[in-house]
């Protein structure tokens, strides 16, 4: 997917599984030290908003993963606030943030050369 930079493509691939917050940054630094994933928070904050107001992505709150499946879906002012704070994005053993890949997010996967736009209709 070169159309996709690393982040992207890494963050696509996590929220199709329904990762949680802190399996995305282990995934990234294919690493278990959690202060190696608390230096590539400020990488994924960023964009895991603004895919979240595209349309891409759900953040979920659970007490364990997958977050989708009976969470609570995190939206505006309360998703901003978890997505800020750090304990967010740490492994805990009773809860979790987790990401879910919304169907819109099948864009993301398909070379934009590729895709095809619906014919328009002349309406004259």
């Amino acid at each position: 997917m070169d159309w996709l930079t690393p982040e992207e493509e890494c963050l696509l691939v996590n929220a199709s599984e329904g990762a949680s917050l802190w399996a995305l940054l282990a995934d990234w630094t294919e690493s278990e030290d959690e202060e190696a994933w608390r230096g590539v928070v400020p990488v994924f904050l960023p964009l895991v908003e603004s895919w979240v107001e595209q349309g891409y992505l759900e953040v979920f709150r659970a007490a364990e993963p997958p977050a989708y499946t009976g969470g609570t879906q995190l939206r505006g002012r309360a998703l901003e606030a978890a997505l800020r704070t750090p304990s967010t994005w740490e492994y805990h053993e009773d809860r979790t943030v987790g990401l879910y890949a919304t169907p819109a997010a099948a864009a993301l996967g398909t070379d934009p050369a590729e895709r095809r736009d619906p014919p328009r209709q002349d309406r004259s």
